[in-house]
């Protein structure tokens, strides 16, 4: 029940521009021990990097990814090995794309590559680490979700249609996907 901070380095000081620094978008390991978080710095031109913090043990956070050319991130889910992470990744020119970044070495695997505009929904593996269910929208209509391979080789829709799916997770068996839907007519769970 007690509450534990896990960064103190951020700052957001509304009258002395270029000195913003916070943490963003979380995504906790399959065993509980680590977070992977996007860090922004505007010192960095404005953009974030990924870093991992133990919650067991050392406090200190490691960066893990961070490149130039690429603006925003978002961690969503850690591979059930704990060797990669899936993140929403957007580079300078505002095209999207979902990444697995290795916990490890920073090195970058491209599952799924989109149009300028195309924004990718929460991405989560599957309980055996060889697939992936997101959503994918163009210009803030309707998302669809699909199943992609960790490696980007295949892909299939799991929604068709204009309604909206959204927030795809699977079950803990891998059996079965469960999202948000908007097909009834309402929000509702499928």
């Amino acid at each position: 029940g007690a509450d534990r901070l896990l960064t103190n380095a951020g700052t957001e000081k509304e009258n002395k521009p270029g000195e913003d620094a916070f943490a963003q978008c979380t995504a906790i390991s399959r065993d509980g021990k680590q977070v992977a978080y996007a860090w922004f710095e505007e010192k960095l031109g404005g953009r974030y990097e990924l870093w991992v913090l133990c919650l067991n043990g050392d406090s200190k956070p490691r960066r893990v990814f961070g490149d130039p050319n690429v603006g925003f991130l978002e961690p969503r889910d850690w591979s059930p090995d704990g060797k990669w992470i899936a993140a929403n990744l957007q580079d300078n020119s505002g095209k999207m794309s979902i990444g697995l970044i290795g916990t490890e070495d920073g090195s970058v695997r491209w599952a799924k590559s989109g149009a300028d505009y195309t924004e990718f929904g929460p991405g989560a593996f599957s309980s055996d680490g060889q697939y992936l269910v997101y959503t994918q929208s163009k210009g803030g209509g309707s998302s669809r979700a699909s199943i992609i391979s960790a490696d980007g080789r295949s892909e299939v829709p799991l929604t068709l249609g204009a309604a909206s799916a959204e927030s795809p997770i699977w079950t803990p068996d891998g059996s079965r996907i469960v999202f948000l839907s908007d097909r009834s007519g309402a929000p509702d769970l499928w």
